[in-house]
């Protein structure tokens, strides 16, 4: 009976053994490194009881999930997302449970794509990340960089160069800094989209006799428009797989604003007066558009289309120009600018209007224009250029506040905007 009893206790004890090896214990975190950074950073995360399997590990910043790449009991190395700037919470879930308890400083990467001239008459086709420029020529011939896009860690650039034995540029995309082929002819790339792993670039080229609207896939052409009249492709988006292009094309007499929906036209202006779309954006089934027409005062004015139907944005009788458009739950911003001088047609103030009220970031002091803009969390970005001194300043505005990106030495231009 004795020997029964004792059994029974060390069973009792053995069981009792395996069930305190099945508990797991939460996670927690000790500390982070960096405790800064932007998009792409990799941060480690320091703790104990984290899952030595990668999958049984998730990372939040913010609540939005980080990639884990690497993962110990007692360490997680982690990418950061794209999020809005900030201190912002860590957080870890594994089979244990959630740690908290630290945060980490969420800094925006600036990209504007643009130009600066050289001492040698050249303009340098270059992009400044953090305000720090990257030329993309060598500076001994003309350049130019319209646009710019980001995957990744990769940064494409749209523009052009003009080569030697050629009759005006020639289209160019940069990827990290070195030529993305596209085509040898006349021809100018003014906007570039990535969608997956392609990349689309809007433009035209020369077919010997005028300009073909058009675009590149993966540098392989499109025409959107048949060569019998002038034309040209200003701005390029995807959305779910379909391609929408906005530009303008001559019917013989003037140009009219018009996208292009996987190639089919819709017309936007109806040819009475001079018109042009320069910049698109889809959101769900909605399309809008924005560009200029000129009024029956034969003065360009602002204004933006959203499925085909007119808004105008500028006062009526000021010269005016509609660059780039945004747009964010209900609210439409387009970028561009006005005469603030009714007396002179060279004096532009850079705007935007947000819901049709105009926002002056250059509150009619100097000549300046607002050429693109970017949304990010309740942050307003717009890129231009303005006059200070003898020469054009290539610039940025985050909400309202100046940045200057060249010193005035030679002319400098701001020509797109990209924040994450």
């Amino acid at each position: 009976m004795k020997k029964v009893i004792l059994g029974c206790a060390f069973l009792s004890i053995l069981l009792a053994c395996n069930k305190e090896d099945d508990v797991i214990n939460p996670p927690a975190i000790f500390s982070i490194s960096p405790l800064s950074g932007g998009y792409g950073t990799e941060l480690t995360i320091t703790g104990k009881n984290f899952s030595s399997r990668v999958s049984d590990n998730v990372v939040t910043i913010n609540d939005v999930e980080a990639l884990v790449q690497s993962a110990t009991p007692t360490s997680l190395v982690v990418l950061v997302p794209a999020l809005t700037e900030g201190s912002l919470p860590v957080e870890v879930v594994s089979e244990g449970g959630e740690a908290r308890g630290v945060s980490f400083t969420y800094n925006y990467d600036i990209f504007v794509a643009g130009c600066e001239g050289n001492s040698s008459g050249f303009t340098v086709a270059k992009y400044w990340k953090n305000d720090i420029a990257v030329p993309l020529s060598d500076g001994t011939k003309y350049s130019y960089a319209e646009a710019i896009a980001i995957s990744g860690n990769d940064i494409y650039v749209a523009g052009w160069e003009r080569d030697a034995g050629i009759d005006g540029e020639v289209a160019r995309c940069w990827k990290n800094g070195s030529e993305y082929p596209l085509t040898t002819g006349y021809s100018d790339a003014y906007d570039i989209c990535l969608y997956g792993n392609d990349v689309y670039i809007a433009g035209k080229e020369s077919n010997g006799t005028t300009m073909v609207a058009k675009y590149w896939k993966n540098g392989l052409s499109v025409s959107l428009t048949n060569g019998n009249y002038y034309a040209s492709a200003s701005a390029i988006t995807i959305s779910n797989g379909e391609v929408y292009v906005a530009g303008f094309e001559s019917n013989g007499t003037k140009s009219v604003a018009k996208y292009w929906k996987n190639g089919v036209q819709v017309v936007l202006g109806d040819g009475t007066n001079y018109s042009e779309a320069n910049d698109i954006v889809v959101i769900g089934s909605d399309v809008y558009v924005t560009g200029i027409e000129y009024n029956n005062a034969n003065k360009p004015s602002v204004k933006y289309w959203k499925n085909g139907n007119a808004t105008s944005l500028s006062v009526e009788g000021n010269i005016a120009y509609g660059y780039s458009i945004a747009v964010t739950g209900t609210d439409v911003y387009v970028a561009g600018c006005e005469d603030y001088d009714p007396s002179s047609t060279t004096l532009f103030d850079a705007r935007y209007w947000k819901n049709g009220v105009m926002t002056s970031l250059t509150n009619n002091s100097s000549h300046a224009t607002a050429s693109s803009l970017y949304l990010i969390g309740s942050d307003v970005f717009v890129s231009g250029s303005g006059s200070e001194g003898e020469h054009d300043v290539a610039k940025y505005w985050k909400n309202g506040s100046l940045v200057n990106l060249t010193n005035g030495n030679w002319h400098g231009y701001a020509n797109d905007i990209v924040v994450r």
